[in-house]
């Protein structure tokens, strides 16, 4: 008795879950692209907040690491909006979720994108800290 009880009440909650109307989430008129293009074009005090860097440094960094072949765009996220992610949560120690909003991508793709710079920073700290002598 108390399982057919229970059953009438998950079934119709169940279906609703299942048929209601899906909203977007990802809303913003500006792409994360777009608003890192913004950014890094707009006034120099602009990237220096958000990325904690000159927009010459950051462009500097994103053209090391395409000719080193150490990071690629894709069809949906660029060299510089992955840099951009990165730089975005160590500056700010952003979540996940304040990088979805923010870029206007999924969990997954932010996910995939910052693990690919942390597995960077070994190679980079090769090549640019120096242990002194």
């Amino acid at each position: 008795r108390e399982d057919d009880e229970l059953f009438f009440l998950l079934v119709p909650a169940l279906y609703a879950s299942l048929y209601e109307e899906k909203h977007p989430v990802h809303t913003s008129s500006l792409s994360g692209a777009a608003k890192v293009k913004e950014i890094l074009e707009g006034h120099e005090s602009w990237s220096r907040v958000e990325f904690r860097m000159e927009p010459e440094i950051f462009k500097s960094i994103v053209d090391y690491l395409r000719r080193e072949n150490l990071l690629k765009g894709t069809s949906r996220v660029t060299v510089e909006e992955q840099l951009a992610m990165f730089m975005y949560m160590i500056s700010h120690n952003a979540s996940n979720r304040d990088l979805q909003k923010y870029f206007q991508h999924n969990a997954k793709t932010i996910h995939r994108k910052i693990n690919k710079i942390f597995d960077l920073i070994p190679t980079l700290a090769q090549t640019f800290i120096k242990i002194p002598s």
